[in-house]
């Protein structure tokens, strides 16, 4: 992989954003640009989806997961997603629902840390309600990614960012692959088989066995 070292207008200062601490998508005019601007500069540095791509950025806090989230689920068309983070804010929860809502997303699942639930119980029972019970996992878990597939693309996205306002600096890479896809799947997928969906409310499940190792 050859990287570009032309510099990266992402990285460029920009005003300062309040952490977005609400249960729902802003809707004032103010809030609407912002959103917007945060779609464009996370569609900017993402660029244009190919079988077999690897793309590597770098964001200064102008924009968040979810805007990356949309902007890959613009080119792929409907897809299932797979969400692994250590914690998320009810408004990037609220816009994963308005994305299966409207039909961008077929199904979602969320991987989540015992903390995030501790912490934060409304916000997984906000999951819950939402998406139903099945979609949600709670075990030790600090991996933050996201598997995007669907009949033509393998994507994931490994990355620093949690499922919520991201106001520092971030990484993320994007991979269009069908082995590290199926490899996320398969390890993810094990733990949501070992956990039942209403008894995991309690301890964090234990997954030290479950998880390998993969060469790609």
């Amino acid at each position: 992989m050859t990287l570009d070292t032309t510099r990266n207008s992402i990285l460029a200062p920009r005003g300062k954003r309040d952490p977005d601490l609400s249960f729902t998508v802003p809707s004032t005019p103010a809030a609407k640009d912002a959103k917007l601007r945060r779609q464009e500069d996370a569609g900017d540095a993402l660029g244009e989806l190919a079988p077999g791509i690897e793309r590597y950025f770098v964001t200064k806090g102008q924009f968040s997961l979810i805007d990356v989230l949309r902007r890959i689920l613009d080119q792929t068309g409907p897809a299932d997603v797979v969400v692994s983070t250590w914690t998320s804010a009810g408004a990037d929860i609220a816009e994963a629902f308005d994305l299966l809502d409207d039909g961008r997303i077929r199904s979602i699942r969320f991987l989540v840390d015992h903390f995030f639930q501790r912490r934060k119980p409304q916000f997984c029972g906000q999951i819950r309600k939402l998406f139903g019970d099945e979609s949600i996992r709670v075990t030790r878990n600090h991996a933050k990614l996201v598997v995007i597939t669907n009949e033509e693309w393998k994507i994931s996205v490994l990355t620093s960012m949690n499922l919520n306002t991201n106001p520092r600096l971030e990484y993320a890479l994007v991979r269009e692959s069908p082995e590290l896809a199926a490899f996320n799947l398969q390890w993810i997928g094990e733990i949501f088989e070992t956990k039942k969906a209403r008894k995991q409310f309690g301890e964090p499940a234990e997954h030290r066995s479950q998880v390998g190792f993969k060469e790609l």
